[in-house]
């Protein structure tokens, strides 16, 4: 029984980070369209929005487009906690439960986080 306790903390330890929210290149949110306009009106936000991507994450699971795109445009205002973020990548919550979650992911920062560049940005060297 002692010989299986560590294989059991192992089994406990994956399954909690296979549950975590993992970086989503932005780019690849533009599969979602069928039709090319859509799509490259898509790349288009993509490119001018240049959204984190934990947040890119989140907002993949966005059902309705222009939700879809509300939360791409909350990256310009604001830097998150990829750990804030994960609960809202549930797939139990309506669009605008997700939107409300990425509110509050962000207001759940502190200040030495939010001087922090995003993952979609390299940081500048000096």
């Amino acid at each position: 029984m002692i010989r299986l306790l560590p294989f059991a903390f192992l089994f406990y330890a994956s399954a909690n980070v296979a549950f975590a929210l993992e970086a989503q290149d932005p780019k690849s949110l533009c599969d979602r369209f069928v039709d090319v306009r859509e799509q490259k009106n898509c790349e288009q936000v993509i490119k001018k929005e240049t959204p984190d991507w934990y947040l890119a994450a989140a907002c993949s699971h966005q059902f309705e487009d222009s939700l879809f795109y509300v939360c791409l445009a909350m990256g310009k205002k604001m830097a998150f906690a990829p750990v804030a973020l994960e609960k809202c990548s549930s797939e139990e919550l309506s669009d605008e439960a997700r939107l409300q979650c990425v509110k509050m992911a962000q207001s759940n920062l502190t200040k030495s986080f939010q001087s922090r560049a995003p993952a979609a940005r390299a940081p500048q060297r000096k």
